[in-house]
């Protein structure tokens, strides 16, 4: 890349992939920077900065748009989220979410963008919001199990998996917690745990099969799964 970057957001949008904002490991390091890698050409190039200074932000594509959102400038942290237009290089940006959230989670489903849990520089949240573009405006429609922030989460179907992060609850820290969203019923649901605790993570879903069995290292012998213990 052309800049050193750290919590940084990651998006992919239109065969490319983008990289947004973080921080570059130096005294006020917090980037408003942006910059794109095509996957055809092996390239990476500078593109538009965005409107705000944002590490530990989150990114997902809606529209053939790329969003970002909340994320933290140094000093507190963001409820704002604006988009990039691929076509005129431009950011904008739309209505402010319900909570400042750095290390937030977003997530693109059924046309919808996600907004899930994260920091508010007091707490962590529970919180999950959704961003409507036809309307353009952010709404309250859920809440998770546990409040935390550095987590992570994939679409599978219609149904958001929100895995590990970080919670401030008493005896909570990083968590193995793993939630599925049902976005109709807009309920959270306690599902198998990961295998470890695990935070500042990122998670996908894999379609193929094949792809899923090539990249699952087998696990150690003795390996109790879920407990995070061998078994004597």
């Amino acid at each position: 890349m052309y800049e050193k970057r750290y919590y940084v957001s990651v998006a992919y949008a239109g065969n490319h992939i983008y990289a947004l904002g973080g921080h570059n490991g130096e005294n006020q390091g917090r980037l408003d920077t942006a910059e794109r890698y095509t996957l055809d050409e092996n390239l990476w190039q500078t593109i538009a900065s965005m409107n705000r200074v944002r590490s530990d932000a989150a990114a997902a594509e809606l529209g053939g748009r790329v969003y970002v959102a909340g994320g933290f400038e140094g000093r507190r942290y963001h409820d704002s989220a604006e988009y990039y237009e691929p076509d005129t290089n431009q950011w904008t940006l739309i209505s402010r979410m319900h909570s400042p959230r750095g290390g937030i989670s977003l997530a693109q489903q059924g046309g919808y963008l996600y907004a899930i849990g994260g920091n508010d520089g007091n707490s962590r949240l529970r919180t999950i919001e959704r961003y409507d573009m036809v309307e353009g405006k952010w709404e309250l429609i859920g809440q998770m199990n546990r409040r935390k922030s550095n987590l992570s989460s994939t679409v599978v179907n219609d149904d958001i998996y929100i895995l590990g992060g970080w919670s401030d609850e008493p005896e909570a820290g990083i968590l193995d917690l793993v939630e599925r969203f049902d976005t109709t019923t807009r309920e959270c649901h306690i599902v198998r745990p990961l295998t470890f605790p695990a935070s500042a993570t990122c998670a996908c879903t894999l379609k193929d099969r094949n792809l899923v069995k090539k990249y699952i290292r087998p696990l150690p012998i003795g390996y109790v799964q879920n407990t995070g213990e061998f078994d004597d």
